[in-house]
């Protein structure tokens, strides 16, 4: 395992690491060793997963190599930049997780898995759904449409949740924030039939997978809570970024854009 600061890997050494969610824990010894410390591994029978901040992501790939493969978890079209002429794969958490003293807490909820090898796909899948969480298998031909659809849907349901201050199911009960999603919603309908690529399923969908969840915070109004920088930039940019190639107006994931960028200033400067 490896830990941007030296102090975090030290005590996921000395410590390990466990995972839990209502009902069930699991806990393991790990090998932790910071950025600085070590080079990520470099052969063909590698399989590294980056779960690391998006602002960090891009100098862990670096870091990397194209010879493994590759497994993500963030809900950002960047990826496909970072993983161009990689072997590579996705988790999708339709979900939330926090992490606290080498506990990683998960909130019951869904994964999706599109990872070009069946046998870490299927591992995998079996260490989630000992956490109770729901397991969804992708076809490799499905990748790029399960990122646009994991991505809209937190792009979507996390900064609202955010603004609000909420859990996501809250935002249900929002009549406000019920439209707000319908809005979001259409932009990104728009921008998808605008480019001509298909969709995974529904946008909605997706969104409502998420909204499921009880009791889930987002990871933004944690780091805000933290007085740490949040990634919403790093979800909602590369969406505007193909709306103005394609001539789409979004200025609903616009404005949620600049709403948490003035929120984060605010509470971390």
């Amino acid at each position: 395992m490896y830990c941007k600061r030296y102090d975090r890997a030290r005590m996921l050494s000395e410590q390990g690491i466990r995972l839990e969610s209502e009902g069930s824990s699991v806990s393991a010894r790990v090998k932790a060793k910071s950025l600085d410390e070590a080079p990520l591994p470099s052969n063909p029978d590698t399989v590294v997963v980056y779960t690391v901040k998006l602002y960090d992501l891009e100098k862990w790939v670096r870091k990397g190599s194209d010879q493994g493969l590759e497994v993500f978890v963030q809900p950002s079209l960047q990826l496909r930049e970072y993983a161009k002429g990689r072997k590579w794969g996705l988790i999708a958490f339709y979900s939330c997780a926090r992490t606290l003293d080498g506990v990683v807490e998960y909130a019951r909820g869904t994964a999706r898995i599109s990872i070009p090898d069946n046998e870490v796909a299927a591992t995998i899948a079996e260490g989630l759904e000992t956490l109770y969480l729901k397991t969804h298998m992708h076809n490799v031909t499905e990748l790029p449409l399960l990122l646009w659809d994991y991505t809209i849907a937190h792009a979507i349901v996390q900064p609202l949740a955010t603004l609000m201050g909420s859990p996501l199911h809250r935002l249900r009960v929002s009549r406000y924030a019920r439209e707000f999603i319908s809005m979001l919603l259409q932009e990104a309908t728009l921008l998808v039939e605008a480019i001509e690529k298909r969709k995974l399923r529904d946008f909605n969908e997706a969104v409502q997978e998420l909204l499921n969840v009880k009791g889930c915070y987002p990871r933004m109004l944690n780091d805000l809570e933290s007085r740490l920088p949040t990634e919403v930039e790093y979800i909602i940019t590369p969406i505007i970024r193909e709306a103005v190639k394609a001539g789409v107006h979004v200025a609903y994931f616009d404005s949620v854009l600049l709403l948490v960028k003035t929120l984060e200033e605010v509470l971390t400067s």
